[in-house]
């Protein structure tokens, strides 16, 4: 970790990989309450999707040219 690079790898490591773990925690990924290889698994593969669900639909807007603001509990979504 003495070169600029591997100091700028492991910085884009932590904006990216880093935080999607806090974000799993933060949902509840703390202790796999499941045994099991397989059922680990599932579940690890289950937050997976949640979390590109999430992404995706936090990114939709931005993609189609639509802004959705959140207001007041409201989405409203302006062209």
């Amino acid at each position: 970790m003495g070169t600029e690079e591997a100091k700028l790898l492991y910085r884009e490591r932590a904006a990216t990989a880093e935080y999607v773990n806090a974000l799993a925690r933060h949902r509840g990924l703390i202790q796999l309450r499941v045994r099991g290889k397989n059922k680990a698994r599932c579940v690890l593969l289950l937050h997976a999707l949640a979390h590109n669900l999430m992404r995706t639909f936090a990114l939709v807007p931005e993609l189609l040219g639509h802004s959705c603001v959140r207001r007041y509990g409201e989405f409203s979504i302006g062209h």
